[in-house]
């Protein structure tokens, strides 16, 4: 795996050599992560993008580029027009997240009886007077 000449190796990297050539790691745990992770990422011509929901694709940035663009954002055209909530939702396109886990931190538990609050009554009225 090597890093273009004058840029420094990040993530980015091993990503794009799987992508491009199918190279995978010699520890097997660690080839795993990785082609898992590829299936979310696409090379096009030559650059790395993430495949989103919201957005079609996200360009991946090295970390020089991704102060270049938030220099920009900040500085630049994007911040002189941009109101505060279009400017932070540009600078979150430029950030990279980790995935969201969507399991409970505690297992469920089922409910013993079927309708739980059957057995309780409340008498909100009182005892009525009978004439």
């Amino acid at each position: 795996m090597i890093a273009p000449v004058g840029v420094a190796s990040c993530w980015i990297d091993p990503i794009k050599t799987h992508l491009e050539t199918g190279w995978l790691p010699d520890d097997a745990q660690e080839a795993r992560k990785l082609s898992v992770r590829a299936l979310r990422y696409s090379l096009i011509e030559g650059l790395l993008y993430k495949r989103s929901f919201v957005i079609l694709y996200l360009k991946c940035l090295r970390p020089l580029e991704v102060e270049e663009a938030l220099k920009e954002a900040h500085e630049g055209i994007c911040g002189k027009h941009l109101g505060g909530r279009a400017l932070a939702h540009k600078i979150t396109r430029c950030q990279r997240h980790a995935p969201i886990v969507r399991q409970p931190p505690e297992r469920l538990t089922s409910i013993n009886t079927p309708i739980p609050f059957a057995m309780w009554g409340m008498d909100i009225l009182g005892p009525f007077d009978v004439v």
